[in-house]
């Protein structure tokens, strides 16, 4: 399933505000792909995964130094996935909403 207007919420652990940007987010089987841009930057970051157990994914980001990330959805038909994420040294909670 591609839900390609959700709404990708990033929290940090240090004193940044959160903030909320568009991300594209494709669910295949036990596979899940997120796809986001950054305000003025053109270049497309992509976290890829594979399901631990049903609704539960480990996620990793190749274009960023040491990009990992989890997500979880409790339920098959729930609009929100929620996880933890790390780039580098910056790390923090993020909420999608799937439209």
């Amino acid at each position: 399933m591609i839900h390609k207007d959700a709404i990708m919420t990033t929290l940090y652990f240090d004193s940044r505000e959160s903030h909320k940007q568009s991300c594209e987010v494709r669910i295949d089987g036990n596979e899940i792909v997120i796809d986001y841009r950054y305000a003025g930057d053109p270049k497309t970051y992509t976290y890829r995964g594979v399901a631990q157990a049903p609704g539960h994914w480990v996620l990793d980001n190749a274009g960023v130094q040491n990009g990992s990330a989890t997500l979880h959805r409790l339920a098959p038909d729930a609009v929100y996935l929620n996880g933890y994420w790390k780039e580098g040294r910056d790390q923090g909670m993020w909420r999608i909403e799937l439209r």
